[in-house]
């Protein structure tokens, strides 16, 4: 997560490496990995979802420890989130949670 100051929030590299992809703008003076991005069309989304969602099935078996240790946090965290005075509701931890946090590291 070098290109991320936590989940949701990047770097302005990354975020001009994005709009150069978005863009299709091309300069020498950055290296742009070739798998960086792709463009999406109605032709090929279902088939990168597909793949996304095969390379998400890979990572968590290959990672089954790490996965039980997520799990393990975020529920301490919603334990300590029951008791403060800010705490509206929580979904829990679920397999949808564990996923997106996979996706996002």
């Amino acid at each position: 997560m070098k290109s991320y100051y936590e989940a949701l929030h990047y770097s302005k590299e990354l975020g001009e490496l994005i709009l150069d992809r978005i863009y299709n703008y091309k300069d020498a003076s950055k290296v742009v990995p070739d798998d960086f991005g792709i463009l999406s069309s109605e032709n090929n989304i279902d088939d990168h979802l597909k793949f996304i969602r095969k390379k998400q099935v890979e990572y968590e078996q290959s990672n089954a420890e790490e996965k039980k240790i997520w799990i393990r946090r975020i529920e301490q965290i919603k334990m300590q989130r029951r008791f403060s005075d800010c705490h509206v509701g929580s979904e829990g931890v679920n397999e949808r949670n564990i996923q997106t946090f996979v996706l996002l590291n």
